[in-house]
């Protein structure tokens, strides 16, 4: 059975088309009319077959997403492209590639400078998504190596601490307090317990592991606190230097830091370096996403990027500090408001494009979230109860924007009305 467009040849079925688009690059897809015609008129049927062909690894992702990317930008028409098109499209992707390249360059010599086989986890980085298999980025010169994240992505809340013990935390949210005597887990104490603070130079990790559809909550035993947003994942030693406060960040957390002004607090990402002493500031920084950015709401910090300065960046309150893979850094005024209520269970946003808005709300409620292209840059303005099912928020966009909710059992769809 064929699945078929409107004026259009019919779509490849499972059995007949696998084996066809497996070998198939960049211009191979952008010569195709069935591929163009699933990017420019999509169906649920068109979609779910290419997210299946994605999952399953009978599509390259790569030459997907260049040749998706684009068709979306220019008049695809349903005849083939002529040569000087074809031309002018491949030295966009060159172009694109050649961004791409000075990313993973500028990666690679972040991550050189503390481990051998960095070529090994950068290649990591590019093929697993999922957040208990993203890199590490220097923290320490020393013990670096032995940190491990579990080779399949967990669905509860994951407190893995040293010797590769793993606590897994049931429940859609989980507050973890460190204290002098021990760990105590929703404010239960344990038998678990922290290294002597004098145990040595020997630096003892533990990570903080929150998949899709979770929050979190760590108080560590200085005072400071932090809540880490869904899809995040943190590593931190298990007693802090008495010189330097560290963490590594890859996705969002919030941060309310106990004042020492001899022992800074650093957050490090794969791209920035955030230094504070007594301050509250959020930062958002997911190793896939390619803007990342740090708000502060009291107290100063000082950012630093990997094309940054070396004095760095420093903030004042209700700044944002917004680093662009593909661009140069800005710093602007914001509402704060819109990007630290995700702590107390509330999405709000002024002006923000419909695409984003969903991408967000996925990693929140860990669901499959799928964006049609003619309404993604539709502009919203509004605030969210994420207390509420994801039903109940999608059906409220719904009422705000010309748009329709659509849920197929696996995954959801937003569509034009």
């Amino acid at each position: 059975m064929f699945i078929t467009h409107k004026d259009s040849d019919p779509i490849m079925t499972v059995e007949n088309r696998h084996k066809e688009y497996r070998p198939y690059g960049v211009e191979d897809l952008l010569q195709d009319k069935r591929f163009i015609s699933s990017v420019t008129h999509p169906t649920h049927e068109s979609d779910d077959y290419w997210n299946k062909a994605l999952r399953e690894g009978i599509a390259n992702e790569r030459d997907y997403e260049l040749a998706h990317y684009f068709i979306l930008s220019v008049q695809v028409r349903p005849e083939p492209l002529q040569h000087n098109e074809i031309d002018n499209l491949w030295e966009d992707i060159e172009i694109k590639n050649k961004q791409n390249l000075r990313k993973r360059q500028k990666r690679f010599r972040l991550y050189f400078s503390v481990l051998f086989g960095a070529t090994a986890i950068l290649a990591g980085l590019l093929i697993y998504n999922n957040v208990a298999q993203r890199p590490v980025a220097g923290i320490y010169s020393s013990g670096i190596e032995h940190i491990k994240a579990p080779a399949v992505a967990p669905t509860d809340i994951q407190l893995v601490l040293a010797g590769d013990e793993m606590l897994s935390l049931e429940g859609k949210e989980a507050e973890i307090t460190y204290r002098e005597e021990g760990i105590a887990i929703n404010n239960h104490e344990t038998d678990l317990r922290n290294p002597p603070a004098d145990a040595g130079q020997t630096v003892v990790f533990n990570q903080l592991i929150v998949p899709l559809g979770k929050r979190s909550m760590l108080t560590f035993a200085e005072g400071s606190r932090m809540w880490v947003n869904a899809g995040s994942r943190v590593v931190y030693p298990a007693v802090f230097d008495k010189k330097q406060r560290e963490i590594y960040v890859d996705g969002e957390v919030f941060l309310e830091v106990a004042t020492n002004p001899d022992c800074p607090f650093v957050v490090r990402t794969a791209t920035l370096n955030v230094e504070a002493l007594g301050t509250s500031f959020n930062v958002m920084a997911y190793a896939g996403d390619t803007v990342q950015n740090v708000v502060l709401v009291s107290g100063s910090v000082k950012v630093r990027s990997g094309s940054g300065t070396e004095d760095g960046t420093l903030l004042a309150p209700n700044e944002m500090y917004r680093y662009d893979a593909s661009g140069p850094s800005q710093v602007q005024s914001v509402n704060i408001e819109n990007y630290i209520a995700w702590k107390s269970g509330a999405y709000q946003y002024e002006s923000e494009s419909l695409d984003v808005i969903l991408k967000r709300l996925s990693r929140y409620y860990g669901k499959d979230i799928l964006c049609d292209p003619h309404v993604a840059r539709l502009r919203c303005s509004g605030k969210l109860d994420l207390k509420d099912d994801l039903d109940r928020v999608l059906k409220g966009i719904s009422r705000t924007a010309p748009v329709i909710c659509r849920y197929d059992g696996k995954h959801y769809t937003v569509t034009n009305k």
